[in-house]
C-alpha cells in the first residue's frame, strides 16, 4: 500500500517537473510588421533589403495610392514585444521610398517620429510575446 502511495506521489512531481521543464525550454518568438499607408494620389515604390534576407536580395514594392500595405513580416527569438524606438529598422540594411517617376517623398521615412506603434501581446506561459507592429502614413504633402 506504501508503495503505491509513494509512486503515485512520485509521478506528480516528475510530471510537473517534466511540464515546467517544457514550458521553459522553449524560446519565445517576437514578430515584427512593417506596414504602408499610401494615403496620397500617387503610387508608391519601396525598395528595402531586410538583413535577415538570404544573400543580396532587394525588394522592390509597388504601393498603389489610397491603399494599406503590409511590407515586411518576420519573426526573431525574443520575448517581451515592446516599441525599439530609434532602433526600429534594425531588421533592415535599407530602406527608400519614391514615386513611381523615381523622385523620393520628402518625408524621411527612416525616421521614427513618423511611424506609428503598437503590439499585440500574447502570454505564452509567464512568458510575455507577440508582435510590434510599425506603420508609416504617407500623403500627399509627403510625396510633392
Amino acid at each position: 500500500m506504501f508503495n503505491v502511495k509513494m509512486k503515485n506521489h512520485c509521478s506528480k512531481y516528475a510530471l510537473t517537473f517534466f511540464i515546467l521543464l517544457i514550458l521553459n525550454s522553449c524560446d519565445p518568438i517576437v514578430g515584427y510588421e512593417y506596414h504602408l499607408r499610401n494615403a496620397s494620389d500617387s503610387a508608391l515604390i519601396i525598395k528595402f533589403k531586410a538583413n535577415r534576407n538570404v544573400g543580396d536580395t532587394i525588394c522592390v514594392l509597388k504601393i498603389l495610392k489610397h491603399s494599406d500595405t503590409l511590407i515586411y513580416k518576420t519573426e526573431i527569438w525574443g520575448s517581451n514585444p515592446h516599441d525599439e524606438n530609434n532602433r526600429f529598422l534594425k531588421l533592415f540594411d535599407f530602406i527608400t521610398a519614391a514615386r513611381l517617376d523615381g523622385k523620393p517623398v520628402n518625408k524621411d521615412i527612416r525616421n521614427r517620429a513618423y511611424w506609428n506603434y503598437k503590439n499585440k501581446i500574447v502570454h505564452f506561459g509567464l512568458i510575455k510575446t507577440g508582435t510590434n507592429i510599425y506603420t508609416l502614413v504617407l500623403t500627399n504633402d509627403d510625396i510633392k
